[in-house]
């Protein structure tokens, strides 16, 4: 896990090209990720990082393996 990122290493895709279709052609524009540019936990489009606690059953699937993301325990 990222520490300062909260995602799984290198899961951020930055550098994704996008083709727009303009007056002149076609045009390919770099897209980076928000979170990484802006430098905000919450807004990265990687794979965020699980912590599963064991104790208290998930309200949706009822089993024992409740997921939490690790972004939400450090901004509550």
């Amino acid at each position: 896990m990222d520490g300062l990122k909260c995602v799984v290493p290198d899961s951020c895709k930055n550098g994704v090209t996008e083709k727009e279709l303009t007056l002149f052609g076609e045009q390919e524009k770099m897209i980076r990720c928000p979170g990484c540019q802006n430098d905000d936990m919450r807004k990265h489009n990687g794979a965020y990082c699980l912590i599963r606690d064991w104790g208290n059953k998930d309200l949706t699937t009822k089993e024992n393996n409740r997921k939490i993301r690790y972004v939400d325990l450090i901004n509550s």
